[in-house]
């Protein structure tokens, strides 16, 4: 359903004549691999700001996982 809903979004945007770009991204274990330092400069040199910048530096950057199983809770780890 997402993608039919991108799809007519971008679609009636490019018959307004308004300038229409994307970022995909898969968030998944391939950002371990790299300095999130580097991901959040590629970002701002390609003009992300503002908000979609600072929710990215949050994933990438104040993260935290906690294994929650019935009663009982491991401890927090980056």
């Amino acid at each position: 359903m997402a993608i039919i809903v991108l799809t007519n979004k971008l679609t009636n945007t490019i018959h307004e004549g308004k300038l229409t770009a994307g970022i995909f991204l898969g968030l998944s274990k391939a950002f371990d691999t790299v300095d999130h330092s580097i991901i959040i400069s590629k970002l701002e040199h390609f003009e992300i700001r503002g908000i979609a910048l600072q929710r990215f530096s949050n994933y990438l950057l104040k993260r935290h996982q906690i294994v929650k199983f019935k009663n009982s809770q491991s401890e927090k780890k980056k």
